[in-house]
């Protein structure tokens, strides 16, 4: 997860004057990713809450608070949160991604895959949007399709590759993917 650039944030929604509560929320911010990369997601949600909720609005932070949830395993709470913000915010990829991860575990596979796809005019020149529309066609068991995207991910970025070779979601396609290496 990349880190947010807080005085740009901050700036581009205040105007060109840094709003005087940056300060509190630079350190709010930093001590929520850093409980988050500790693994303390819980206190890392607690640093958030405390943020105005201007600031809380942002979409950097929203982002980082969906990151949270599915950490914490909301995945009700993400979901809701991040479809109502992919609905103010529809061009944010990330919002995409990372509620669609919710998505899955909170309705279906197919429910996380249509909501996926409706990011791809954003997301399609990402190796990680192709992956995982990829993985939920093989848990569909649409393999072919799963197929086709998993070569379109592997083009973009062929890291990827390593990445299938141990990919849960990937069972069905397990010989394809060694013989994609």
């Amino acid at each position: 997860m990349r880190k947010v650039f807080l005085e740009e944030c901050v700036r581009s929604s205040y105007s060109a004057e840094v709003h005087p509560a940056v300060h509190e929320f630079k350190w709010q911010i930093n001590a929520a990713e850093g409980y988050l990369e500790l693994g303390m997601a819980a206190e890392a949600l607690d640093e958030l809450a405390g943020l105005h909720p201007t600031i809380s609005a942002l979409p950097e932070i929203t982002l980082l608070q969906l990151h949270i949830l599915n950490k914490l395993g909301r995945w009700e709470d993400a979901t809701t949160l991040g479809e109502a913000t992919i609905s103010t915010h529809p061009l944010g990829g990330d919002f995409y991604l990372v509620t669609s991860y919710a998505k899955r575990r909170f309705r279906s596979v197919a429910e996380a895959k249509t909501l996926l796809l409706s990011g791809e005019p954003v997301l399609n020149a990402e190796a990680i949007f192709h992956y995982n529309v990829g993985c939920y066609d093989c848990l569909l068991g649409n393999l072919d399709e799963a197929v086709g995207r998993l070569e379109r991910a592997f083009l973009i970025d062929p890291r990827y590759r390593q990445t299938a070779m141990d990919d849960e979601d990937l069972t069905a396609l397990r010989t394809w993917v060694a013989a994609a290496l």
